[in-house]
């Protein structure tokens, strides 16, 4: 299984506003209980490396699928300790006897794209691809897509097959 990594990110006011030729990267700050400090803040240093070799497309998707797919075979290339501001560990407590018996609910379907499974959210099988997506995830590949004048496709970055009509 993935490590778990939680990116937060604060937008400036006139991001993505139109004739913003402004080069300020959104301020975000990386979390995790499982991945240490010093590799949390290698991974800061490459969405900084990121952000810069990007030009002046927007860069929040690129971040998310490099931390998604790519970060964790990253590998350190100094053991040297570095700690970055917005590298942050989350201390996680020993599990309580009623969590240990919890079991798992691994059979419910979850969205293919961020791995949810939540109620509140239906999920939607994209007729395209037969990928099951949940509708904030469908939903704000839309918006972006749309933003950007580009044809509405699969969020999966390993597909991106363009969507039918009824997919949208």
């Amino acid at each position: 299984s993935r490590p778990f990594v939680q990116l937060s990110v604060q937008l400036s006011e006139g991001y993505l506003a139109q004739g913003d030729s402004s080069q300020t990267p959104p301020s975000f700050e990386l979390a995790s209980s499982c991945v240490s400090k010093t590799r949390l803040s290698r991974f800061c240093q490459s969405l900084d490396q990121m952000f810069c070799e990007q030009g002046e497309s927007p860069i929040l998707f690129t971040w998310i699928e490099w931390l998604r797919t790519e970060s964790q075979h990253f590998a350190l290339e100094t053991d040297e300790e570095l700690e970055d501001p917005r590298a942050v560990m989350i201390w996680q407590g020993p599990a309580t006897p009623k969590e240990k018996l919890e079991v798992p609910q691994t059979l419910l379907p979850s969205c293919a794209n961020c791995g949810k499974c939540d109620a509140r959210y239906p999920l939607v099988s994209l007729q395209t691809c037969s990928h099951v997506v949940c509708s904030p995830c469908i939903a704000t590949a839309m918006q972006v897509e749309a933003y950007c004048e580009a044809n509405h496709c699969c969020p999966l970055p390993y597909c991106r097959s363009q969507l039918s009509e009824k997919d949208r």
